[in-house]
């Protein structure tokens, strides 16, 4: 976990938080792609920040966690009401390719779900301990993953496809989030490989690959905003 937990802050540290303020100022400026950029990168601080205060063990940094969640949820909500405001759909190019993109989105959480799912499956069949619960009492990645962030992947894509309002607005956001979380997730395994630690080199091409699709549907998002 610590190995997982220091290659997570470095990607928050050396891309997160420099995407964030800079997306801030642009925001400022009332760029409607800067307003999406915060407002995914806010969900990335939101979801990172909420597993560190209800899954990492106690510590001095405990209060910091809590005080981080709460203002990235404010700040996400607030930012997500400026955008409510506006009507996406005619801010976007015809050519924008609904379809493509809100399959991708529920391609990839799908396939996180199935991931996840045999991860716990098969030990609950086998009356085991899932080995990713390692000292916590619970799995709560997982429990926010299946609950919240995956199947709001599926219903983004699903409300894209269909062109509707609500699809617009949550579409770019779930990709910008799942885009850094999977570029979290690659340099986890890169540090544990660094490490010594065995990693299955299978899944680490299957993040590469989803890491490159997510960046092309965040590209084909802004290249068809009309500012």
């Amino acid at each position: 976990m610590a190995l997982q937990a220091r290659a997570q802050d470095g990607i928050t540290l050396f891309l997160g938080i420099p995407f964030l303020l800079w997306s801030f100022l642009i925001a400022r400026r009332g760029s409607l792609k800067g307003r999406f950029l915060l407002l995914g990168f806010l969900g990335y601080l939101l979801y990172t920040y909420t597993t560190y205060s209800f899954g990492a063990m106690y510590n001095g940094l405990f209060l910091v966690y809590v005080a981080l969640m709460s203002t990235c949820f404010f700040a996400f909500i607030l930012t997500f009401l400026s955008l409510w405001e506006e009507d996406i759909q005619s801010r976007l190019d015809t050519k924008f390719p609904e379809k493509f993109v809100g399959g991708i989105l529920i391609v990839t959480a799908v396939a996180a779900s199935m991931m996840w799912l045999k991860r716990i499956c098969i030990p609950l069949i086998n009356q085991e301990v899932p080995g990713e619960l390692e000292h916590y009492t619970t799995m709560v990645i997982q429990a926010l993953d299946l609950a919240i962030l995956l199947p709001t992947g599926i219903l983004a894509g699903i409300l894209l496809m269909k062109k509707n309002k609500f699809g617009y607005l949550l579409a770019p956001v779930m990709v910008i989030k799942q885009m850094v979380l999977v570029i979290v997730i690659i340099a986890m395994f890169i540090n544990q490989a660094v490490n010594g630690l065995s990693t299955d080199g299978s899944e680490l091409v299957v993040f590469l690959v989803i890491a490159v699709i997510l960046s092309r549907c965040l590209y084909l998002f802004l290249k068809n905003i009309k500012e």
